[in-house]
């Protein structure tokens, strides 16, 4: 559900086909004379018909199982809250999507999918595709996705231990491009990263399992390396 602030009242009930069972979404960040977005993954074969956009769509209690054998496209459903009005953007086939972002400017939108080994960026509301960030060959749970506050560096924290950093600058677009850096972060651990605004310096909250303390760790971006600069107990 979502709810307009701080009236609270209702917009349009969601859901997907199949039953999006683990509440995958993502709201862009309001600002004043600006539009805002709300996205979700909805697979489907072919083209949607104009009573997929325009229903309002109810969620299925029964899970969806996700298995190698499912196929379809993994289609981001993206709402305009402010007139309801959906688009639908073809980020992969055969594949199912399982992480969903805004840029701040709330101008692009990030994807990710099961595999793990690439991410989609596309302008919004267009469609238009952006960035092909690699992450790698071998397939990687994407835990997380994170943009600067600027949009031109993306973070993608990954289940085999990695934290990517990408360059989504004006050479990127149309391109397949590699992390121009990363780290080795432990499996067993919750993270929390983020970018300083003038995107050279990489924030790192580290929460191990257990009994220890959390970390913050910072480190200087540059080029094409991360450089650890310091870090704190918290």
């Amino acid at each position: 559900h979502l709810y307009q602030l701080p009236s609270m009242m209702p917009l349009p009930q969601i859901a997907s086909n199949p039953p999006n069972h683990r509440g995958l979404g993502a709201l862009s960040t309001p600002a004043p004379n600006r539009a805002s977005y709300f996205a979700w993954p909805h697979r489907t074969h072919g083209v949607s018909t104009s009573e997929d956009e325009d229903a309002v769509m109810k969620s299925d209690e029964e899970k969806e199982k996700e298995t190698s054998e499912s196929t379809g496209s993994g289609t981001l459903v993206v709402m305009d809250t402010s007139s309801n009005l959906l688009s639908l953007i073809s980020a992969f086939t055969d594949d199912v999507i399982t992480c969903i972002e805004f840029a701040p400017s709330a101008e692009a939108v990030a994807t990710c999918a099961a595999s793990g080994t690439l991410i989609k960026v596309f302008a919004v509301p267009s469609g238009e595709a952006l960035y092909t960030l690699r992450r790698g060959t071998t397939s990687a749970v994407i835990k997380s996705i994170t943009f600067s506050p600027s949009s031109a560096v993306l973070l993608a924290a990954s289940g085999n231990g990695t934290l990517h950093v990408f360059r989504c600058g004006p050479d990127a677009i149309g391109k397949t491009t590699k992390s121009s850096g990363r780290l080795a972060i432990p499996n067993d651990v919750n993270l929390i990263c983020g970018m300083s605004a003038d995107d050279k310096q990489l924030l790192v909250v580290v929460e191990p399992t257990g009994q220890q303390q959390a970390v913050l760790e910072i480190y200087d971006v540059g080029a094409k390396d991360v450089t650890k600069s310091t870090e704190f107990v918290i």
